[in-house]
């Protein structure tokens, strides 16, 4: 089957990715592996499912002015004339242990009520300062060639997923 493609790849809604990462990729995962995870696990989802050899160049851990932005899909030259946006994502994760929650109370948990805990904020301000000095550094590179969306994207255990644009 091909792979279904993304509004957020076009600058739009990210909630219908996230969903889908929610409910048919995360289930896939155990306890243990929860052990292991981290911001590599959210980044490896992404690339698997964002790549696109005939639309973007990708970039993992992209240097930009001695800072490494955590996933940068920047269109290729031909593909400038298409709906594709260039897409910036900075990625956090947040165990459970850390929420003081249990994986059912976050499964429940409306996105809106998951954006008001505490970790969670300071989760996504951390991220949205990145992308801020990150976008900078790219509009700096690429000038008006540039169409830039950017998304701080926080994992809550292998639960739920919840974002801000930051344009």
């Amino acid at each position: 089957a091909l792979k279904p493609s993304w509004k957020v790849m076009e600058g739009d809604d990210i909630e219908p990715f996230l969903e889908f990462v929610e409910t048919t990729l995360f289930p896939t995962f155990s306890n243990r592996d929860a052990a292991w995870a981290n911001e590599l696990t959210l980044k490896t989802l992404f690339l698997a499912l964002l790549w696109n050899d005939a639309g973007y160049i990708t970039y993992s851990e992209t240097e930009l002015d001695h800072r490494y932005a955590d996933l940068c899909l920047l269109r290729r030259p031909d593909a400038r004339s298409s709906t594709l946006k260039d897409l910036l994502f900075e990625l956090k994760r947040i165990p459970l242990k850390t929420l003081g929650l249990s994986g059912e109370q976050v499964k429940k948990a409306s996105r809106t009520e998951l954006l008001e805990l505490e970790p969670v904020r300071d989760a996504l301000d951390r991220a949205t300062e990145q992308l801020a000095e990150y976008a900078a550094s790219l509009e700096r590179r690429h000038g008006k060639a540039l169409d830039l969306r950017s998304w701080a994207v926080v994992g809550l255990g292998f639960e739920r997923l919840v974002a801000r644009s930051v344009d």
